[in-house]
């Protein structure tokens, strides 16, 4: 199943870190922090979470940012020496995370954004597209069964692949020990192959992002903004069609939505009106709607009333 790979790793890398002892971060966080602090319902001190799959008691539960949005070692990596690293975590909190932070401020003010701010916010809905438990496991998923090609092909060639072995200065095995190893083996992927991923497509991504048009939606009186753990809702042939939830553009979807707080959203397509706009209460539902159905597990929001009532239909 498309979650086994990446379960796996998370299990072996923990398993590696209780051993080594080393003292780095564990908890990464896939919706940073400094966005969810923007849906912190101030009176109740926290952000109302749901689960989907009913984990939480009351379920929605008031929880602080930090305690939402995180899985254990999801960015760690393993070195050339075979130690764990939560080096890309740290990158990824000081080269996308930081700068977009700053430049929300001016994005939410409505203040003509630099194109360094520009570049920051394109990165940063990027990532956070790449960068989630489900694009771990697509990501995982995909590496596998390239590594699971490469060894059957191996296995339907025996004496080419005993000749590069040789050629490579390797034993010369016999066609019936090559083939026994080879049937025992399993290909087997590490958590490198996501880092892999987002370092591959994030770049280029938060380009085609930045050349789309921008618009900010403000949420009418008596609406808010829901999100979720994939927090971006993709829209294809206009807005009255949204697509099912895939990362980058694999469902073709050109029209992106990211709600940046309660009351602010972002748009991003091509050829799309610019500037700012208060969007309908119908848009604000399906926007809504389609993240809570999206969601993998948590729908995140302000308000518990906004989340019965319009997300749920209670």
């Amino acid at each position: 199943m498309l979650g086994d790979t990446p379960r796996r790793t998370r299990l072996i890398l923990s398993i590696m870190s209780n051993l080594s002892g080393a003292r780095r971060k564990h908890h990464h966080h896939f919706f940073p922090v400094f966005q969810l602090d923007y849906f912190v319902d101030k009176a109740a001190g926290g952000v109302w979470a749901h689960d989907r799959r009913g984990r939480l008691d009351p379920n929605p539960k008031c929880l602080p940012p930090k305690a939402i949005a995180a899985e254990e070692d999801l960015y760690t990596g393993i070195t050339s020496g075979g130690e764990l690293s939560d080096k890309f975590e740290t990158w990824l909190g000081q080269a996308v995370d930081g700068p977009a932070a700053a430049a929300f401020e001016p994005l939410l003010r409505g203040v003509s954004l630099t194109r360094a701010e520009m570049s920051a916010i394109a990165r940063y809905v990027m990532a956070r597209d790449l960068r989630t438990p489900k694009a771990q496991a697509l990501a995982l998923e995909h590496e596998k069964r390239a590594a699971d090609a490469g060894l059957a092909a191996l296995r339907r060639d025996l004496s080419g692949t005993r000749a590069r072995i040789v050629t490579e200065g390797g034993p010369d095995f016999t066609e019936e020990e090559l083939e026994y190893y080879l049937d025992t083996s399993e290909a087997e992927v590490t958590n490198n192959a996501f880092i892999a991923f987002i370092d591959r497509y994030l770049n280029t991504g938060a380009a085609r992002l930045y050349a789309k048009s921008w618009l900010v939606l403000q949420a009418p009186i008596g609406a808010r903004f829901l999100t979720s753990d994939l927090g971006i809702v993709k829209f294809r042939n206009g807005w009255h069609d949204p697509v099912p939830h895939t990362v980058a553009w694999i469902a073709k979807a050109e029209g992106w939505i990211m709600p940046l707080t309660p009351h602010f959203a972002l748009v991003m397509a091509p050829g799309g009106d610019v500037g700012r706009t208060t969007a309908r209460p119908r848009f604000v539902e399906l926007v809504n709607r389609v993240l809570a159905d999206q969601a993998e597990a948590f729908v995140f929001a302000a308000d518990p009333l906004l989340w019965l009532k319009r997300s749920w239909g209670l």
